[in-house]
């Protein structure tokens, strides 16, 4: 049963969820990999103060919302289906 803060360990949870995001990154093709594993980091902080998008500390936004990243997430999900659609044309005969 621990009995110590969040704090206290938060560095020992910070190295093994940085070791898992690095697996992570190595799973992603190139062309996504920056903007999809700084979206990760965003919604996976640790801090709960960090944690979301940092524009949506800016104005009336919810600071946990998720608008941000849906938007960006399909526009990533766009992206790769053209890329695949692409690769596919350039392999028929």
């Amino acid at each position: 049963m621990w009995i110590g803060s969040y704090s206290d360990v938060l560095p020992y949870v910070r190295e093994a969820w940085n070791a898992v995001l690095e697996e992570f990154t190595a799973t992603i093709a190139d062309a996504e990999r920056d903007e999809l594993v700084t979206l990760v980091r965003y919604l996976s902080e640790l801090a709960p103060r960090h944690r979301g998008h940092p524009l949506n500390s800016v104005g009336n936004v919810p600071r946990y919302g998720l608008q941000r990243f849906v938007s960006r997430f399909d526009v990533l999900a766009r992206q790769a289906e053209v890329e695949l659609i692409r690769k596919l044309r350039d392999k028929q005969p």
